[in-house]
């Protein structure tokens, strides 16, 4: 199994799996591998060196839209996280300040 990223303690989940036995028992042969980015992970996929691959699915949608033959089979992340900033010539510090204001996303 192939991760698109470096391993961080979010993750640790994988792990502990491992180092527990979970793999085992459903009598899966699971070597985690550390990865250096999606891009060079998904190349990985596509040269046999994976079976899995666990990457960010912002990066798996685009690279199907840009003709990859890959499937999302499963979406691990039930939120994610967004960021509010505002410019620090007129910021939001308060809610009653988001009125009046403009927003794009």
């Amino acid at each position: 199994m192939g991760f698109g990223w470096k391993t961080k303690a979010e993750n640790a989940f994988f792990h502990f799996a491992k180092w527990t036995g979970f793999y085992s028992r459903e009598k899966l042969e699971v070597i985690l591998r550390e990865g250096t980015g999606s891009p060079a992970a998904l190349d990985a996929l596509y040269r046999g060196e994976l079976d899995i691959l666990i990457l960010p699915c912002s990066f798996a949608l685009t690279a199907i839209e840009g003709g990859a033959p890959i499937r999302i089979l499963s979406l691990c992340q039930i939120a994610a996280a967004v960021c509010l900033i505002s410019r620090s010539q007129r910021p939001v510090a308060r809610p009653e300040k988001f009125e009046g204001k403009r927003s794009r996303s």
